[in-house]
């Protein structure tokens, strides 16, 4: 819905204390290429898994505190996250919550 409303360049996306919005972070597949910033918080009802973005190749920052959003972190590959240099995961994420990396390789396989 976003690309047809006039949205096809989204760098930045900031999602906010909204409990009543719901939807798949996949449809943000839709902006693969121009998006840089995805900022989803407390915003329980956005749902996916959060390797949607992996290969974003401009995502620079990535937050989906909570949210619905799930995944594990031991599925992160070096080539993944080409770009990210800030990323916040919901507590439904495996190894999402209260831990800190240098670098996405240094996430145990």
């Amino acid at each position: 819905m976003l690309a047809g409303s006039g949205f096809p360049l989204l760098k930045e996306l900031s999602l906010w204390n909204n409990t009543s919005l719901s939807g798949n972070i996949e449809s943000l597949r839709l902006f693969k290429d121009t998006l840089e910033k995805v900022e989803i918080t407390i915003c329980v009802k956005i749902v996916g898994d959060f390797m949607v973005f992996a290969d974003f190749p401009h995502l620079k920052w990535l937050d989906l505190i909570s949210t619905a959003t799930t995944g594990d972190v031991r599925d992160i590959r070096n080539y993944h996250f080409p770009m990210l240099e800030n990323f916040h995961l919901s507590d439904n994420v495996y190894g999402g919550t209260f831990y800190k990396f240098q670098h996405l390789s240094d996430v145990p396989v």
